[in-house]
């Protein structure tokens, strides 16, 4: 019994079959399946067959006695009788099976034999039913039968029936005899019964006196019936004769009708006859259809013809036009008349006489050759049916049912109906549409039996045969009727979707091409489709739509069919034909879902043929589905649910798209990835929020239906493929890069793509459209999902993610508590659970580093929940302000007062859902990071190299969830920051920042196109916060000198903080890592690491490149892809993230500034946030020349930049206030703000080079005064430096100095210091070329104005002038050489004084000797005199002279000055642009680089940049032409067919006028040749009289 509940039924019977088992459970499975035969199913009969076999093999073969099977048939509750013939039957094929077979068969004969006679001892079976069924030896054998005597007496009685003949002599009959009977016969007419034995004993009497034929007699019995077929007394008479007589008498005379010499047809009274003597018992239809014309092949054959001429007129009509043609034109007669058809004949003849049983038998028999086509039997047919179906259908009748309750058939009329009625009904076919009355009852009846509880299953069976033969056929022939589908539909929507769609593919694929009438209205319905979908525009869809609703009333599937063959073809009526569907049925729309899964499951090609992208057909089939169902409710969208869900489970991944534009257009939810930074901001808000910052994305709010959404809702959750499909999809992802038969990546990243997408389209319409309760109930748990059905964690997690908040979210905690019932006990009992299915999904090393905690609170968090966009959420609440105020104005005239009220009513209840749910937020913000701050101790374990615990970090979380969505990108990137701002332990960020930027190259190669962009926003948020803190002093000591993040040491706690320059180096190592990182991946030839970099670097193009060497090298790069490579679509992207490398050229920075980039601006404003006002730097010692300033001076400036380039900066520099004698030092700007009282270090680089350039020159180096204050203050790293750092930084002692030369010192300091300060604010605002150009007009001034002065001055007078100078520079200079040392020069002259000689200590082995004191840069001095010395300036009386010709003489060694100094400034930039470039080259050489293409690059940017420009306006123009050229193009096939039309229209016209042409110009050409004529007349008469008057 377990066996054949389970459905092992053939495994069953062979148990039940075999001797060994019989006894264990043979006997009971054999008895079970014996008395299922009391309900007669197919599945009991096959079953008792199957078994009745096996054990007759059992028997004779595997020795099971004969007594022990027969005791299964006599069971007191077998049903013997009802199984008889059945087993007879097997019994029969056994027995011709032992005949036919090879060998040695005695022994299994004599034990078949003996369990035959068993059952016929037990009275199983009956000797008369083996006598009808058995062979002859066989019932010999059993003994029923006398072999022998069996023998002779078939062949006597072959002999007697078919041989033997009685001798009739004509001669010997009387006419007299004749005469008398014809005259009782005559007189029979109206004989009655109560003289039928009288009327019966006269005509033998006759036949006995007269010795008349009896034949003969018969037959005028016979012809005198059929002429008063009324009386049915001569039924009784003809009774008397042998039925053979009858038999042979009938066939003759049908024969005789059938013979070529007589054109005459057989009468009706003939057929008459036939069916009442059939009628009567006395002729049989199996003895008179043999001989009936025509044969039933030469029937087929006829129909065979009918269907072949059918098809043929059929594609003539699809070559013409419809509108031209006719039906009576084209298609053949589609009937056989009765004249040319005796079978139909005679069964219009049973329906006449009303054998209903007679007419059934042979309307069965030619229920191939479709009698039903016949008008007289289908007419006969309906009128029949509408009597025997009135009594059953008086009671639902719409009548009835108003006037009464609710009307339920009983099971008696069903079995009726069943019976009798339905087969009578099948026999009409498609030709029930000659009655529509008819048709609609019979709906009605089918629906109430359908709808009964206790309807078997042969009786469903049979309603289900008479929808599919009968009454959809029938509706195609049926005119336009819409209340006809309707009542149709009540009938098919009892039905399930399944068998529906059965019925729908035998219509399309039998029934429709099996009848010549279905095909000829298929050709017509393709025709007529065809012409209105060419009409079909956006001006007139609903005209159009109109006439296509009403040819799909009646043939739907063919209709519905060839808008869908456009749809493959025009891309353009993927939306009009949504609309034009408007006026379908409920029935129309299920058969178009049905052809919508016949069309996505046909064996077509759904790649293009490049093999890179989804065919277009799939792509345009894939809107009108979503499309569709979004704009009616109507369409039953189950099925296509289902049929995708079976897809993916077969590895379908294309058929995704469908559901992805279902899930886009119903539900409103879209997934776009290319925003704006505000747009990508608001995506951490509120559903308002997302949807009024960018409409496009997310659950639009305008774009979504509740009804369309509901719908989905439902039927997923009602066949329960809201979790399956979720589940199918993400197990598709793995699928589509493992198991799919495609070659190229590109597809596979597309469909890998698309896959994810339709993946969070769906999950956020689970998560949005779904109460979180009823979620959860059907979501399994994390442990099913990534152990029973091997999802990816991250894929669990975000189908969790929305329930965890009832298990892991505090902040929703208090509000579903009383919701769910759940006490904190339960809820911390939820989260142990979920912590244990966590450490069981991933192995146990991983737990030595993250904790449980760490990764469940990571992936149950979302960008909501860390971030509040404070921003956004007051922008969108101002610009909405904007609006509303701009509405009271009145600005837009065109609002009515209407839509007016109804936009500030919008607009006032925005701004209060934006406020609330801020308010919200903040609120819940606030719970989670109080959670955060609570566990953020146990997130990371202590461990000594954190290199063990970033890769755990990054492997299974970080990157996983960065390239799962945009939003996780970025929640990834605010989470990290999140880990430093709460100063997590054990979490370093820097070494954090190195492990992610090193191996984010790696990544590239395995991501997908969608998810290289997402890489690229996570990545631009992580250089966006490293360049914020980069840029800002105080950002870097508020956010990160105060984190533990930023430790030197990770082992050691009490390590100081990272300082800003070593930060600095880091930054510009990282950009130099991805350059060269990102640079080897474009010069690959790999297709997916270009194109997956080149998308990645478009992502961060606001971040990188920040270093010119970065562009250029990126730029060359770029160029040669734009220039060089084939794919068009890597040339496009090239193309376009040159774009942005063009933009991003204003914000470059030079290697040499970017760590410098902050003292710099600190330079120019002179102060520091954090620095301690220190006084300005002592004057150098006397000993150091003005030579040796500067070089030392253009030393520092030229390893300023270089220092900050590679980051060798200490933790501190000395902040000198902003000063005429210190504005100009590279040395007096800091880096970080060093503590109050510390000696200020600076760059250890810029001093190395300073003490090597002094060596070089032979400076000595002269004592300081102070050698141990200057070491005692210094940070400990900087103890051990050079001496050259303390002796700079030490304080030498000032000599005294009078009052008139501290006046004189200061004056001529402020006057060179502003001097200064002016050339070098010049020179940083404009550039080289701008500089150099003022350089050369000011010099062309001054030689205008010397030449000026020449030419007014009289040359003598400047002779004697120049002589008194050369005096005056003589005496001057022997002034300077006598001065003492204490006095000071005019303020004409710039000198320094030297501090008093010390005598410099000894140096220990230990320590160096101290370095000379500072000294200013070049700049900040003035430019050296003649004397290589610097000298002491005479006392201010030594030589008064006077005052105009001093103004002179200042303004010419100004000018001198100026002059110099610009020679010294232009020698120094040139030198430092050697050093720069030796240095440039050495490390490209050491890259690989070339400086060469490089500078070309740079010559060639203006012109690339034109090209790029030209390029992308070609493109532009293009399309534009391309699209004006599509449109004119559809726009002239639409002026083509209408002037065909019109043509048509207008032809037979035209042709008219061509004739009326052509009779004017023959009656033209008339006229003129009868002019010819006159005028030749004329001249002949002219003639004439011109020889006459010669004459």
């Amino acid at each position: 019994k377990s066996m054949m509940s389970s459905g092992a039924g053939e495994d069953a019977l062979l148990v039940a079959g075999s001797a060994e088992h019989w006894d264990t459970v043979g006997r009971a499975i054999a008895g079970d399946i014996v008395r299922a035969c009391k309900f007669p199913s197919d599945k009991a009969q096959e079953n008792f067959r199957q078994l009745v076999y096996e054990l007759v093999g059992a028997v004779m073969h595997r020795g099971l006695e004969p007594q022990k099977a027969a005791e299964v048939f006599t069971q007191p509750e077998s049903p013997v009788g009802a199984a008889e013939s059945t087993l007879v039957d097997v019994l029969w094929f056994v027995g011709v099976e032992l005949e036919s077979a090879s060998g040695d068969q005695a022994e299994p004969r004599q034990r078949y034999l003996a369990f035959i006679k068993e059952l016929l001892n037990r009275n199983v079976v009956s000797s008369q039913m083996l006598k009808e069924r058995l062979e002859t030896d066989v019932l010999d054998g059993l003994g029923l039968i006398n072999r022998k005597a069996f023998d002779n007496k078939t062949i006597r009685i072959n002999v007697t029936e078919s041989l033997s003949y009685q001798k009739v002599t004509l001669l010997r009959d009387e006419s007299a005899g004749f005469a008398r009977l014809v005259a009782e016969l005559d007189g029979g007419v109206s004989l009655s019964s109560e003289k039928l034995n009288s009327f019966v004993l006269r005509i033998r009497s006759l036949i006995g006196t007269f010795d008349l034929d009896p034949n003969r007699v018969f037959d005028l019995v016979l012809e005198t019936y059929e002429g008063s077929l009324a009386n049915s007394a001569f039924i009784e008479l003809l009774s008397s004769f042998k039925s053979s007589f009858l038999t042979r008498s009938m066939v003759m005379k049908f024969k005789y009708y059938q013979s070529r010499d007589v054109k005459e047809i057989a009468p009706k009274p003939l057929y008459d006859l036939a069916a009442r003597l059939i009628q009567a018992g006395l002729l049989t239809i199996d003895n008179i259809y043999p001989h009936l014309r025509p044969t039933d092949q030469e029937i087929t054959v006829a129909h065979v013809t009918l269907l072949e001429e059918t098809i043929t007129a059929s594609k003539r009509l699809r070559a013409t036009s419809y509108a031209e043609t006719k039906r009576s034109s084209v298609l053949p007669s589609l009937s056989m008349e009765c004249k040319e058809n005796q079978k139909f004949a005679l069964i219009e003849s049973l329906l006449s006489v009303g054998d209903w049983a007679a007419a059934h038998q042979l309307l069965h028999r030619t229920a191939d050759l479709f009698p039903g086509a016949n008008p007289t039997i289908n007419k006969m047919l309906c009128t029949k049916l509408h009597e025997l179906i009135e009594p059953h259908y008086r009671g639902i009748s719409p009548v009835s049912l108003a006037a009464s309750s609710k009307y339920e058939l009983s099971q008696t009329s069903v079995t009726i109906l069943c019976k009798e009625v339905f087969p009578l009904v099948r026999h009409l076919r498609c030709h029930l549409s000659n009655d529509v009355v008819l048709f609609v009852k019979i709906c009605r009846l089918l629906k109430e039996i359908l709808q009964l509880k206790t309807l078997e299953d042969h009786q469903r069976y049979t309603v289900q045969k008479v929808a599919k033969e009968v009454l959809l056929p029938s509706l195609v022939l049926i005119p336009s009727n819409p209340g006809v589908c309707i009542e149709l539909w009540e009938l098919m929507k009892c039905m399930p979707y399944q068998q529906r769609y059965k019925i729908y593919a035998h219509l399309v694929s039998i029934t429709y091409k099996k009848f010549p009438e279905l095909i000829y209205a298929t050709a017509e319905t393709v025709a007529e489709m065809k012409k209105h979908i060419k009409r079909l525009s956006a001006d007139n869809v609903k005209m159009v739509g109109r006439h296509m609703g009403k040819i799909s009333h009646h043939h739907a599937l063919v209709a519905l069919g060839v808008v869908l063959d456009q749809l493959e073809i025009y891309e353009i009526l993927a939306t009009l034909s949504v609309e034009a569907l408007k006026n379908l049925t409920a029935l129309s729309f299920d058969m178009l879902i049905y052809l919508v899964i016949e069309h996505a499951s046909r064996k077509k090609e759904k790649v293009k043929q490049d093999g890179l992208n989804i065919a277009l057909w799939l792509q345009d089939l894939a809107v009108f589905c979503g499309t569709l169902f979004r704009k009616y409710p109507a369409a039953p969208i189950e099925p296509l649910l289902v049929f995708l869900a079976w897809q993916l489970r077969d590895g379908q991944a294309f058929d995704l798209l469908i559901l992805k534009e279902m899930v886009a257009k119903m539900a409103g939810i879209e997934i776009f990835e290319d925003m704006k930074q505000d747009q990508l901001e608001a995506l951490a808000g509120g559903e308002v929020l997302r949807t009024e910052t960018n409409p496009m994305t997310g659950v639009r709010s305008g774009a979504r239906r509740p009804q369309a959404v509901k719908r989905i809702l439902e039927a997923l959750i009602s066949n329960h493929l809201a979790v399956t499909l979720y589940i199918t999809i993400s197990q598709q992802r793995g699928f589509i890069i493992f198991k799919h038969n495609t070659g190229h990546l590109k597809l596979i990243g597309d469909m890998y793509d698309k896959c994810q997408e339709t993946l969070l389209q769906y999950s956020e319409m689970l998560s949005t459209q779904v109460p979180v309760r009823e979620l959860a109930a059907m979501l399994p748990t994390l442990f099913e999902l990534t152990h029973n059905y091997a999802l990816e964690p991250e894929a669990a997690f975000h189908l969790l993610r929305p329930v965890l908040q009832h298990i892991y979210d505090d902040c929703r905690l208090e509000h579903t508590r009383s919701r769910n019932s759940g006490s904190p006990k339960e809820v911390e009992a939820k989260r142990k659970t979920l912590l244990e299915m966590v450490k069981e999904t991933f192995p146990p090393t991983m737990w030595q580093v993250l904790s449980p905690e760490l990764y469940t609170t990571f992936w149950s968090l979302s960008l909501y929940d860390v971030v509040v966009p404070r921003e956004r959420y007051a922008a969108q609440i101002a610009k909405l302000r904007s609006q509303q105020e701009q509405l009271k104005l009145g600005s837009d005239p065109s609002m009515t007062t209407s839509k007016l009220r109804k936009e500030k009513e919008r607009i006032v209840k925005t701004i209060s859902e934006l406020q609330a749910e801020q308010e919200k937020q903040e609120r819940s913000h606030m719970i989670v990071m109080e959670r955060l701050k609570k566990e953020k101790d146990i997130w990371f374990k202590k461990s000594n190299n954190p290199r063990n615990v970033l890769p755990w970090l990054l492997q299974y979380c970080i990157f996983p969830r960065a390239m799962w969505s945009v939003n996780d990108a970025l929640y990834c990137a605010k989470f990290v920051q999140l880990l430093h701002s709460m100063g997590t332990p054990n979490f370093w960020t820097l070494q954090y920042f190195d492990k992610i930027l090193k191996d984010v190259s790696s990544f590239l190669y395995c991501c997908t196109e969608k998810e290289a962009s997402r890489l690229g926003r996570f990545l631009n948020e992580t250089l966006a916060l490293i360049e914020r803190w980069r840029s800002s002093n105080e950002v870097y000591q508020k956010e990160c000198l105060s984190q533990p993040g930023f430790d030197s040491s990770y082992t050691d706690p009490t390590s100081p903080r990272v300082a800003k320059p070593d930060f600095e180096k880091a930054c510009w190592y990282w950009q130099l890592l991805l350059t060269k990182a990102f640079s080897a991946l474009l010069e690959s030839k790999e297709y997916m690491e270009i194109r997956n970099t080149l998308l990645l670097l478009e992502n961060i193009s606001g971040q990188f490149p920040v270093l010119k060497r970065s562009h250029a090298k990126l730029e060359k790069i770029v160029r040669q892809l734009r220039e060089e490579e084939q794919r068009e679509d890597l040339k496009i992207l090239a193309t376009c993230y040159g774009t942005h490398l063009q933009t991003r050229k204003a914000s470059l920075i030079p290697d040499e500034e970017y760590a410098s980039e902050n003292r710099v601006q600190q330079q120019v404003t002179g102060t520091s946030p954090a620095a301690a006002p220190v006084q300005p730097p002592p004057p150098p010692p006397a000993a150091v020349t003005a030579a040796a300033q500067e070089v030392v001076a253009s030393v520092a400036e030229s390893h300023h930049g270089s220092s900050h380039a590679h980051g060798s900066h200490t933790h501190g520099h000395h902040h000198h206030a902003s000063s005429p004698s210190t504005e100009g030092s590279p040395l007096a700007v800091p880096a970080a703000a060093p503590a109050a009282g510390t000696t200020p270090v600076i760059s250890l680089s810029t001093l190395a080079t300073a003490e090597a350039a002094a060596s070089k020159l032979k400076i000595q180096r002269p004592p300081s005064s102070h050698p141990a204050d200057s070491v005692k203050d210094e940070p400990k790293e900087q103890a051990g430096k050079s001496e050259l750092c303390r002796t700079l930084h030490a304080e030498p002692q000032p000599q005294p100095k009078d009052e008139a030369s501290i006046k004189q010192e200061k004056r001529a300091a402020s006057e060179e210091s502003e001097h200064s300060a002016k050339r070098r604010r010049t020179r940083d605002k404009e550039p080289e070329k701008a500089d150099q150009r003022e350089k050369d007009a000011k010099l062309k001034d001054e030689k205008e104005r010397d030449t000026k002065k020449r030419e007014s001055v009289d040359p003598v007078d400047a002779a004697r002038e120049l002589k008194k100078r050369k005096i005056e520079d003589s005496k001057e200079k022997e002034s300077r050489l006598v001065a003492p040392k204490g006095e000071r020069s005019s303020p004409r002259t710039a000198t320094v004084e030297a501090p008093a000689k010390t005598a410099p200590p000894t140096p220990s082995p230990s320590q160096p000797s101290p370095p000379p004191a500072k000294v200013a840069p070049a700049q900040a001095s003035p430019p050296p005199a003649k004397s290589a010395l610097v000298q002491a300036s005479p006392p201010p009386s030594a030589s008064p002279k006077p005052e105009k010709r001093d103004r002179d003489r200042d303004r010419e060694r100004e000018r001198d000055h100026e002059h110099r100094d610009r020679s010294r400034e232009h020698a120094r930039e040139k030198s430092k642009e050697r050093e720069k470039e030796k240095e440039e080259k050495d490390r490209e050489r050491e890259r690989g680089g070339d400086r060469e293409k490089d500078k070309e690059h740079v010559k060639t940017a203006t012109e690339e940049k034109d090209r790029e420009r030209d390029r992308d306006r070609d493109r532009e123009h293009r399309d534009r032409d391309r699209d004006r050229d599509h449109d004119r193009d559809r726009d002239r096939d639409h002026e083509r067919e209408k002037d065909r039309e019109r043509d048509r229209g207008e032809r037979g016209d035209h042709k008219e006028k061509e004739k009326e042409k052509v009779k004017e110009k023959e009656k033209e050409k008339e006229k003129e040749e009868e002019k010819e004529e006159e005028e030749e007349k004329k001249k002949k008469k002219k003639k004439k009289k011109k020889k006459k008057k010669k004459k």
